[in-house]
């Protein structure tokens, strides 16, 4: 798995344990059984509840955000410096940035938030310009701009196609072993 579906997975995971602080918070400050019921008569919640609403709301968010840019990156096989330094700095920024939020520490927090986005755009970045420059090396680009594989290209030549694939087929002759010659 590549560096870039990795931090995709451990971001995955911190939201996990975001909702999981959530539940916990929402249990200590209005009790289990209110809790497992509807909660449509809830009280406000306490600040510290309210506050784990918010960060994982945060993050789901900004996960929200990175996982098409990973998932696209994958999909295309880019995967180099920018990308994992952009995947890196999003799930660590967004690490810190989860702790501070639930430490209720100001004015830092949003600038590790903005560390995270920047994270994402180099990932964002990276997946466009790679789409920008069109097909891989090894891929072939017919008159019809349809892309295909050189193995495909070479197995339907061999399968006696034009090499785009789409010329009638040459007429064969049977193998030498059933002709007995």
């Amino acid at each position: 798995m590549t560096v870039e579906l990795t931090m995709l997975v451990y971001s995955g995971a911190l939201l996990l344990v975001l909702v999981l602080i959530q539940a916990a918070a929402g249990v200590a400050a209005q009790g289990p059984i209110p809790m497992a019921n509807s909660r449509d008569d809830l009280p406000p919640p306490k600040p510290f509840q309210a506050r784990t609403r918010r960060v994982v709301d945060n993050h789901r968010e900004g996960l929200i955000i990175f996982a098409p840019f990973v998932l696209a990156a994958a999909v295309a096989h880019v995967s180099n410096y920018w990308t994992v330094l952009g995947s890196e700095l999003f799930f660590y920024s967004r690490l810190i940035h989860a702790g501070l939020y639930l430490a209720g520490v100001p004015m830092i927090r949003p600038l590790v938030w903005a560390v995270g986005l920047a994270g994402a755009v180099m990932v964002l970045l990276a997946v466009l310009r790679a789409a920008s420059q069109g097909p891989q090396r090894g891929c072939y680009r017919g008159e019809s701009g349809h892309g295909m594989d050189r193995s495909f290209r070479s197995r339907m030549t061999r399968l006696g196609h034009g090499a785009r694939g789409d010329a009638a087929p040459r007429r064969r002759t049977a193998p030498a072993w059933l002709t007995g010659s």
